[in-house]
C-alpha cells in the first residue's frame, strides 16, 4: 500500500513538471519514468526475486539497488549530455558576439 502510494506521488510530480514545461519529455523523462515504474515494481517480491534468479544475484535486496543505480548512471549520462550541449551553445554564442563586435569596430 505503501508503495502504491509512493508510486502515485511521484508519477503526480512527474506529471506536474512535465505540464508546466519543467522537464522536457524528449530527454530525462523515460529515466524518470523508469525510476517511477522501478519503485513501484520494487514492491514486488516475486518480481525482485524473479530478476534477481534471472540476473544470479544471491541477494534479491540488491536488484532494487542495482537497477536504481543503472537509472541513475543513465540519467546523469543524459544530463551530462544536455549540459554538454548547451556549453557548446553558448561558446558558440560568445563566439559570434565577439566576431560581430570585431566587425562593427572600425579599424585604425
Amino acid at each position: 500500500m505503501i508503495a502504491l502510494f509512493i508510486f502515485l506521488i511521484f508519477f503526480i510530480i512527474l506529471l506536474i513538471l512535465v505540464r508546466q514545461r519543467l522537464l522536457n519529455i524528449d530527454l530525462s523523462f523515460p529515466w524518470f519514468l523508469s525510476l517511477i515504474v522501478l519503485t513501484y515494481f520494487s514492491s514486488s517480491d516475486d518480481f525482485i526475486i524473479g530478476v534477481a534468479e534471472l540476473l544470479d544475484i544471491k541477494s534479491p535486496p540488491m536488484v532494487v539497488v542495482l537497477l536504481t543505480l543503472f537509472v541513475f548512471l543513465g540519467l546523469i549520462t543524459v544530463l551530462s549530455i544536455y549540459v554538454t550541449e548547451l556549453r557548446r551553445r553558448q561558446v558558440y554564442i560568445i563566439r559570434k558576439l565577439v566576431l560581430d563586435e570585431l566587425m562593427k569596430k572600425p579599424s585604425k
